[in-house]
């Protein structure tokens, strides 16, 4: 016998305030019309206290256009998840992990709103992103020395050796360097999970890069009769990332790729698509389940598999490898027909311009300004060419290389952002007022056009700038923002 409407309300209403979980129902103005014991109990009010306020009040993060956006996704996809902030009693920060879910009862519409605290999970994982990172930093400097110490005795700097002893000593110091590799990794994770990890993106040829790392593994293949493929556009297909992070990553990528490939080949892509760049790295290896695909990126996960090069690695390179595209906000991912089949694992970054580059590094560096008060400046040079003729690539890198040099030391700055995008060197000075900015400036345009004489350039080149100065010409950083750039487009 089905349950009555009556017992299906008590049932509600007793899971309702039983749950672990806390439980807020809100109408779509933000008012709260429901709040259960757990809710109460977490946020350090009574339900009956908390049920007729604003979302505002226990949010000091939401604002109505936050809601908004919120209310928008709830009915979008019935249900919406995110870790936020909320206010207990005494202005007291309880981070947690909601869900929203969309109601409709009657002629109205509702969100109903789980949240558990989760700043217990959030102290743990500090302490141990804390620990994996001071372990690792202590680690590092003791193991350079033992392998410098080591490495001299095998290349007989501190006397002869027999052939065992060098061995010996060489199987000693492959260790240490990948105990060296293993440490770089742990440092690496941590970064990650921490949001500490900085990215120095700079305007890069991705196809030159995939072929320089092609090359390194060149022997590799050989020795392992493996046929390596780079295939490119004929073209440079640029792109503003960290190259360094970009090459760890492919470097990663092309590695498992060997240690999982007998016979056949491996091959990397890099493909020019509106928007973004795709890099793929496929072989014709062991391939992998479709329940692996995803599993492969988790921490230390090995999978069982066994590399044909006999080499055991931490589990850790296919995870460190997404959070950096990631961090580019790209994505990475696998593919495969099946085990024998072998796979891909592709990544896409998106193509962004130096102006975007610019604008998100600018908007931390302003809230930092804002928070502890103080003074930044932005120089904008753009570089002209009034000739009868347009100028040939060549000649705008050269003249852009030039400019970033004498930028640097007519300024005296090196820590300061600097951003080049294809003809334009965008600036921003801490600590500097518009006066000084000015003059900084008026300093670069005049040994660039004396340059453009001594170092040879096309004396069709000219250079303007614009300049503007937070707080002093705009309250807020938005307003600024669109300031500068406005003055950039004119």
């Amino acid at each position: 016998m089905p349950l009555s409407p009556e017992e299906l309300r008590s049932l509600a209403s007793f899971a309702a305030e039983r749950t672990a979980d806390g439980l807020l129902c809100l109408d779509t103005d933000g008012k709260i019309l429901y709040a259960n014991e757990s809710a109460a109990r977490t946020l350090g009010q009574p339900a009956s206290t908390l049920a007729g306020r604003d979302i505002y009040a226990i949010a000091s993060e939401m604002n109505p256009a936050l809601w908004k956006e919120l209310w928008k996704e709830i009915r979008t996809n019935s249900s919406f998840s995110f870790e936020f902030q909320l206010s207990a009693a005494g202005g007291r920060p309880v981070h947690v992990e909601l869900i929203a879910h969309h109601l409709e009862p009657a002629q109205r519409e509702l969100a109903c709103v789980f949240f558990r605290d989760i700043e217990e999970r959030k102290r743990l994982q500090s302490l141990q992103q804390e620990f994996v990172s001071t372990v690792s930093h202590e680690l590092r400097t003791p193991m350079t020395v033992i392998r410098e110490g080591v490495a001299q005795v095998v290349e007989g700097l501190r006397g002869d050796i027999n052939n065992a002893q060098e061995r010996a000593l060489t199987l000693a110091l492959n260790g240490i360097e990948r105990m060296g590799r293993i440490i770089d990794e742990l440092l690496d994770i941590s970064k990650i999970e921490s949001g500490k990890i900085l990215l120095k993106r700079e305007r890069i040829d991705v196809a030159a890069l995939a072929r320089e790392v092609g090359g390194t593994f060149q022997s590799l293949a050989s020795d392992r009769g493996l046929d390596l493929r780079v295939t490119t556009p004929a073209g440079p297909v640029m792109l503003y990332a960290d190259r360094d992070r970009v090459i760890q990553v492919l470097t990663n990528l092309v590695g498992n790729s060997f240690k999982f490939t007998e016979k056949g080949h491996v091959q990397i892509t890099v493909s020019s698509r509106e928007g973004e760049v795709e890099c793929a790295v496929s072989d014709t290896g062991i391939g992998l389940a479709a329940g692996d695909l995803e599993k492969i990126f988790n921490k230390f996960e090995q999978l069982g598999q066994v590399s044909f090069t006999g080499e055991k690695g931490t589990g850790l390179g296919l995870s460190i490898s997404r959070g950096i595209i990631e961090h580019h906000k790209g994505r990475l991912w696998a593919e495969s027909a099946g085990a024998g089949k072998g796979s891909r694992i592709a990544f896409v970054i998106p193509r962004l311009s130096g102006r975007d580059i610019f604008a998100e590094q600018l908007t931390g560096m302003l809230k930092e300004v804002a928070r502890r008060g103080g003074t930044l400046s932005t120089v904008i040079f753009r570089i002209e060419h009034l000739g009868p003729a347009p100028a040939t690539d060549a000649q705008l890198t050269a003249a852009l290389t030039q400019l970033e040099q004498l930028v640097r030391r007519e300024s005296g700055r090196l820590n300061d952002l600097f951003v080049k995008d294809v003809d334009t060197l965008y600036m921003a000075l801490q600590s500097t007022v518009k006066r000084e900015a000015a003059r900084i400036a008026d300093r670069v345009v005049a040994a660039f056009q004396e340059s453009l004489t001594s170092q040879k350039l096309d004396p069709h080149f000219h250079l303007a700038c614009s300049i503007a100065s937070y707080p002093e010409e705009a309250a807020d950083e938005e307003t600024f923002l669109g300031m500068i750039f406005k003055r950039e487009a004119a």
